[in-house]
């Protein structure tokens, strides 16, 4: 067997296993079962299968690391190597963890669009799509019915958590899920990745799948009542239809004025489409479930104390405020991976970060607060300089690829979602292989764009418009 394909397969295989790990941490009944032992052997093989691949991957794509963005990167794993050195009398075991967990995802998902071509790489996102979604749909549904069948249901989630209260009329559907944010933004990752799936595929069969699993990951992400998805889906389908819409039109437009108006215009009723969309099912249901649910028994029933109304950002504006008062005491190497909260808890044991061991809530926080201000600037400049080649590429008068399309929008749901949630460098999950996959993809597209042959495109876009 030769060798690049013999990799290529171990690469597919890992992927899934990964992909299911990740989704595994976020069923209510998985995850119970996977804690502890099970859970720290689970990632630790996944770990080492992650480190033999990139070290495979980082000899296969060795002569394409002469470039800035590598530079950039390579820049980034030493200041971070620079701040465990720094924190070593903070879990210096769990940091080196956190490092090699790091590395691994980056080598081997942002370089993996250079192992595989884009049939090759359409094959495995549409397996891994149509596998995590089969699994979505059957907690999604699950979901659905145990709210519709029981209104006011109730869980017993953990032993020493008491009952937790599940259902619309509390703003919040968890059903089989241990956080419905987290349920709730798979559920929109995968719509887009549906979508992909009906576009690479001409079988009636999937095709038919795709759009039922479409209205039930909906749905749930509706009765989910996450408002940071729902920021995360407002942002990420206002891109998705407008940069669509620019694409097919943009041979049309004579004018910059006239393509503004028709963007404007099409951003307004989209935005308009998803309130309607979200009034129709969330207004409704939870009218009539108010109607029939029974008095709340405060006395049996968990309520938190720390969350009203007027708390709109459940706690994370002090969260914030505490991790910056936290940052300020290293701001120029930070306090590494997981040396923030055993640093506060030792230097001031009665403070809010030490009594609620709170994360950060915030994956730009995060980054600030684990690496400093030198790891937090490299890693802004590498996404910005990104972002420049990646405009510059989409205003060229040529098309992009379906897959460009998914890495984009995924993209972007990711960085929108991290503004209220830890985080996406450091973790082993779905997000983090999205980001950087994401990122790889882009910048492959982009910097490998062939000028003459943008040239080409333009002025046959142009001759057309003339004729």
């Amino acid at each position: 067997m030769n060798i690049t394909l013999l990799q290529k397969r171990l690469t597919t295989v890992y992927l899934v296993l990964f992909v299911l790990y990740s989704l595994a941490a976020r069923f209510t009944l998985t995850s119970s079962f996977m804690d502890g032992p099970i859970n720290n052997t689970l990632y630790r093989l996944l770990l080492i299968g992650g480190c033999l691949l990139a070290l495979w991957q980082l000899f296969y794509v060795r002569k394409r690391l002469r470039t800035r963005d590598t530079a950039l990167l390579f820049l980034f794993l030493l200041l971070m190597c620079i701040g465990i050195f720094l924190n070593q009398d903070y879990g210096l075991l769990d940091n080196i963890y956190g490092f090699f967990t790091f590395a691994f995802q980056l080598i081997l998902f942002y370089y993996l669009s250079c192992l595989m071509s884009e049939p090759e790489l359409t094959g495995l996102f549409k397996r891994l799509i149509l596998l995590g979604s089969f699994l979505w749909n059957i907690a999604c549904a699950g979901s659905i019915v145990q709210y519709l069948c029981n209104v006011h249901y109730l869980c017993r989630y953990a032993a020493d958590k008491g009952i937790v209260r599940q259902g619309i009329t509390d703003g919040r559907l968890f059903g089989l899920f241990t956080d419905p944010n987290f349920a709730a933004f798979t559920s929109l990752l995968l719509l887009f990745g549906l979508w992909y799936v009906m576009r690479r595929t001409s079988v009636r069969l999937i095709r038919l799948y795709a759009r039922i699993s479409i209205v039930i990951h909906a749905l749930y992400l509706i009765m989910s009542n996450s408002r940071t998805v729902y920021l995360s889906v407002t942002g990420s389908v206002l891109f998705f239809v407008l940069f669509r819409f620019y694409k097919e039109k943009q041979d049309t437009w004579e004018k910059a004025s006239t393509m503004a108006g028709h963007l404007l215009l099409r951003g307004i009723c989209t935005l308009l489409c998803l309130a309607a969309v979200y009034c129709g099912i969330l207004f409704s249901l939870q009218t009539v479930a108010r109607l029939i649910v029974p008095e709340r028994d405060t006395a049996t029933e968990m309520i938190r104390n720390d969350v009203d109304s007027q708390n709109i950002s459940n706690n994370r504006f002090t969260i914030w405020n505490a991790y910056w008062e936290l940052y300020r005491e290293k701001p120029i190497f930070g306090f590494s991976f997981r040396s923030a909260l055993p640093y506060a808890t030792q230097k001031n044991p009665e403070g809010y970060l030490a009594q609620t061991q709170y994360v950060t809530h915030n994956g730009y926080l995060s980054l600030l607060v684990e690496t400093g201000i030198t790891g937090f600037l490299v890693m802004a400049v590498f996404l910005l300089s990104l972002l420049v080649r990646v405009i510059r590429y989409s205003r060229r008068r040529a098309p992009v690829s379906d897959t460009f399309v998914l890495a984009a929008v995924w993209l972007l749901s990711i960085l929108i979602f991290c503004l209220c949630f830890h985080d996406i460098f450091f973790t082993m999950n779905l997000e983090t292989f999205l980001f950087w996959w994401g990122l790889g993809y882009l910048k492959k597209e982009s910097g490998a764009f062939d000028n003459k042959k943008a040239a080409a495109w333009e002025r046959a876009a142009l001759k057309n418009a003339s004729a």
